[in-house]
């Protein structure tokens, strides 16, 4: 929030992409004849077999049970389209949801299922286990392993366990099954990410401590979202609803290279499921505590013979508040939800792909704030520090309206594919705080977002030693943020005193435009030194300027006699290489090294209480990554482990402090700090009827230079303290039973999440009592799910924070407003404003696929 008077402001889904149409065999129909061997085949492929059965290929039991294939883009120069007179075969298939498919293509995908399903009959219908690389696959089909995870961290479609970055992956079915609807879920089940909602129109997002807490139009996140890869660059543009939702990756440690600007810690990648070429629907309802109701469906159609085809989203949801105001007697917390999605896929040729997409989403409830102090104020003795209660008279309000459009377009030719991504999107946005019943404080915050982006790649085929990416990228946005707020001051409270000679109520308002231009051209490059080591080397180069005008009132903050505007103009410039060098010494172990740079662009303060301070920007923020890594999977896929180790080192590490000899709280350059640390990634299954999985984090985060100017000639130097929202310790631990009945199959699990305290600020001087509220000490969820033999039918049970922990996402002093001199100055008391994690919640819900 702004700051107020001290207040911080191989390619999977390919094959789901032609579900429904033609699959053309590149061969006779005698080929297909057991034992056969007159397979015209001359590329080297590999078929991954999923586990359900099929219910529309008609080739009398030698297919019994594929539903898709999936073949290894490096088999198939060119990636053409087989076409043959002898036989057709029409797929009717579901993809098994439990699959994280991919969302891009990078290459033409008309070669895919005629080559996946030679694949198949290559190791043979009725000799499948005499391959090994066969015979694993036959393990995944058979229930038995884990099922093969497909990303485009890379801007490729890679094998998790083949893609040298430190990456965690949220497929559709645990979405599903853990009913993920937004980000503070997908936070429960990635515990290296640390999400923090503020209220029902922001969150901020954090990776290895890289966090900027400010919502200033003249600030950037540390942390890029990308949907669909378009970038959101608000942070009131972050809450998007997940459903629908193909996969999320979260990619740790600066992504500079490819995905750009602003990604110094890391980058959060959503991609949502594509049309296909097939008649298909889910619809589903969820019942839950507090009078929670979400009715939610997909249709997918195809339009026109394989050219078009189309796919529509909806999903609404309400629910009541759960925080009782004792001021008024009402309930708090509650709100309502609509969106959304439309896409087009246009194949007019074998070798062009176009997307078009439209999404929108509004929302808007109630919110409660959550006070804790050790003492009751003099003057306002009716305060209740009770998590689930609120005195605040007035309620909090916020409401939301965003809406985007997106193209996208893959051409492959002869020298590679060639992709064009366009984005534009609006947010209109408005937030009203309050704290107390005597409305010491009513804060109101409007945003207005205009963004535009635009990137350009062409990636060179993969079936080379050499293989590349080059490309540019553009971005603008206008953000417009007015800012207004009644701080009604009491008589005796410290801000009375501030304010001496001005009756109550004085407005402040705080109106900052923005326009940011981002341009950049980007390349990457990677060869195979031999067939276990390759070596990729890559770099951007970034220009970005920023350029607007700040305006305050007279009676802003701290009482001044005339009110101030600045003009604001800056530009920085940044070179972000990478380099990292692979081995993959069997075909289960690959290791890697990596050396990357990051940037996070300069800015401009909001809340500076001078013109000075308004019109002079901050630096920009620099890193540099090390990070060595490993990864497995093997033992018939059943066990996978992922572990990755870093140090990262900023320079000009920007944070949000207090300036002294202004009393306000701004963002400025701390000097340097260190992150180090390991991240941890197990899964297995240890017999067919059990999965479990581990994760684990460890963070040493320290500032390595922090000089504070006293304002009185002398300094204070905090290095030493702990960088703010990186807890030390971070474990997930999670397992899930499951088997097949004659009435379907039903699976059981849950996970229990621990992780140590962090701190709120540089200064690290929140009080002991409050940091204990960041800790999740056992944070506990549930689920349960029964599908139907036909898999028409599921219900599934989930319940998220069973046993209510009431921990803190974010804290900040509130005593200002109401305390007085007497219980301000003493060091021994503290009054906070808490913003809480979501509380118990458990429901039912019912889905149908049709």
């Amino acid at each position: 929030m702004s700051v107020i008077g001290g207040h911080y402001r191989a390619l999977v889904g390919q094959a789901g992409d032609r579900l429904g149409r033609k699959a053309v065999l590149p061969f006779p129909i005698s080929a297909l004849a057991p034992g056969s061997s007159a397979l015209p085949l001359t590329r080297p492929m590999s078929a991954q077999l999923l586990t359900r059965p099929a219910t529309g290929f008609g080739l009398g039991g030698v297919l019994p049970n594929i539903v898709s294939m999936t073949s290894q883009a490096s088999g198939f120069p060119g990636s053409k389209w087989f076409r043959s007179r002898h036989f057709h075969i029409w797929t009717r298939l579901r993809p098994a949801t439990t699959k994280a498919r991919t969302g891009v293509n990078t290459v033409t995908h008309r070669g895919i299922g005629a080559g996946s399903i030679g694949a198949f009959v290559l190791c043979g219908a009725a000799t499948l286990t005499s391959d090994p690389a066969c015979a694993q696959n036959a393990g995944a089909t058979e229930g038995q392993g884990l099922e093969e995870i497909v990303v485009t961290a890379t801007r490729r479609e890679t094998d998790l366990e083949k893609t040298p970055i430190s990456i965690s992956v949220l497929g559709a079915a645990a979405i599903e099954k853990s009913h993920v609807v937004d980000l503070v879920d997908v936070t429960r089940l990635t515990p290296s990410l640390v999400y923090m909602p503020r209220g029902g129109s922001e969150g901020y997002l954090s990776l290895r401590g890289a966090i900027i807490f400010d919502d200033s139009p003249g600030t950037d996140p540390a942390v890029s979202m990308y949907i669909d890869d378009v970038v959101r660059v608000s942070v009131a543009d972050v809450q998007p609803d997940v459903y629908d939702i193909d996969r999320v990756e979260v990619l740790k440690g600066p992504q500079g290279t490819l995905f750009g600007r602003n990604s110094i810690g890391g980058v959060v990648s959503m991609y949502t499921n594509q049309p296909t070429f097939r008649n298909s629907g889910t619809a589903e309802v969820t019942y839950g505590e507090n009078n929670l109701v979400e009715l939610k469906g997909v249709y997918n159609a195809p339009l026109i013979d394989d050219k078009l085809a189309g796919r529509i989203v909806v999903s609404g949801s309400s629910v009541e508040g759960n925080v009782k105001d004792i001021a008024t007697g009402t309930m708090l917390n509650g709100g309502h939800q609509a969106s959304v999605r439309g896409k087009l896929l246009f194949t007019p040729t074998d070798d062009f792909k176009f997307v078009s997409s439209f999404d929108y989403l509004h929302k808007a409830g109630t919110q409660a704030e959550w006070l804790l102090g050790n003492y009751q104020p003099a003057l306002v003795p009716g305060l209740t520090y009770d998590p689930q209660q609120s005195a605040q008279g007035m309620p909090g309000r916020y409401e939301q309206t965003n809406w985007g459009v997106t193209g996208r377009g893959d051409w492959t030719t002869g020298i590679g594919t060639f992709t064009s991504i366009t984005g534009y999107r609006h947010l209109d946005s408005s937030n009203t705080k309050t704290l107390f019943p005597v409305d010491a404080l009513i804060l109101n915050a409007h945003e207005h977002d205009n963004q535009v982006t635009q990137e350009l790649r062409l990636a060179s085929p993969v079936d080379q030693p050499l293989t590349w990416i080059v490309g540019l990228y553009y971005l603008h946005n206008y953000k417009d943020r007015p800012v207004d707020a009644f701080q009604n001051y009491l008589a005796g409270s410290v801000f009375a005193h501030k304010a001496a000679g001005f009756p109550p109520p004085i407005l402040y308002q705080n109106i900052q435009e923005t326009h940011t231009t981002s341009a950049a051209p980007f390349a990457d490059v990677a060869y195979n030194l031999t067939d276990k080591l390759k070596v990729d080397v890559g770099g951007r180069f970034t220009w970005q300027e920023k350029s607007g005008s700040a305006y305050l009132n007279s009676t802003g903050g701290v009482i001044r006699g005339s009110d101030l505007h600045a003009v604001q103009k800056a530009s920085w410039t940044a070179f972000t290489p990478a380099a990292t060098l692979t081995y993959q010494a069997t075909s289960s172990f690959m290791s890697y090294a990596t050396v990357s740079r990051g940037f996070l662009s300069g800015g401009f303060n909001a809340n500076s209480s001078t013109a000075q301070g308004l019109a002079i920007p901050f630096d920009s923020e620099y890193v540099w990554n090390y990070e060595v890594g490993a990864k497995f999977n093997g033992l018939d896929n059943r066990l996978r482990a992922n572990v990755a180790a870093f140090i990262d080192r900023y320079s000009n590490l920007q944070v949000i402090q207090l300036d002294t000899t202004t009393q306000d709280v701004i963002t400025t350059n701390a000097g340097a700090a260190r992150v180090g640390g390991i991240e941890t990634d197990l899964e297995g299954t240890p017999v067919r009827w059990l999965t479990l999985g581990l994760k684990y984090d460890y963070l040493d985060s320290r500032f390595t230079q922090f000089l504070i100017n006293n304002g009185d000639g002398t300094y204070t130097n905090d290095a030493g303290h702990k960088v703010p929202f990186t807890p030390t310790h971070r474990v997930t631990a999670s397992a899930e039973v499951h088997s097949d009945f004659s009435i379907g199959s039903i699976a059981v699990g849950g996970d229990y999440t621990y992780r140590t305290t962090q701190e709120f600020t540089a200064e690290n001087d929140t009080p002991q009592a409050i940091r204990n509220l960041t800790a999740w000490r056992g944070l506990i969820n549930l689920h349960a799910l029964w599908s139907s033999n036909d898999d028409r039918w599921q219900v599934s049970l989930w319940g998220k924070n069973v046993t209510n922990l009431h921990y803190a996402v974010y804290a900040q002093g509130a005593g200002v407003y109401i305390a007085t001199a007497s219980e301000f100055l003493d060091p021994s008391k503290y009054l906070y404003e808490i913003q809480p994690g979501p509380f118990r919640s458990f429901g039912v819900t019912l889905r149908t696929k049709f």
